[in-house]
């Protein structure tokens, strides 16, 4: 028997934050690395919840990793109430 899983590479959990809109800024969500590096985006209507938490983790190992969108392999869960999930990330080799 063969083994179909490609190879991957371990990363950091990435924690995803909602950030309510304010008087000058609107509806955001922020991706940080356990070593405190972060993104914020924007707020995509045309997503659901749980693919704008993943587009904030994927930006965040975009910058920091330079891992395209087609290599990141994202699982995450609900955290902090539900305003965010805790990701997973690896990367297909």
């Amino acid at each position: 028997m063969t083994n179909t899983l490609p190879e991957i590479d371990r990363c950091p959990v990435i924690l995803t934050k909602y950030l309510a809109p304010t008087n000058t800024r609107g509806t955001r969500v922020k991706a940080t690395s356990g070593g405190g590096k972060s993104v914020v985006i924007a707020w995509d209507y045309a997503l659901n919840i749980d693919e704008n938490h993943a587009a904030a983790a994927a930006a965040l190992a975009a910058e920091l990793w330079n891992y395209s969108p087609e290599q990141i392999v994202l699982r995450g869960g609900c955290h902090d109430g539900c305003d965010g999930f805790a990701w997973t990330l690896s990367r297909t080799t």
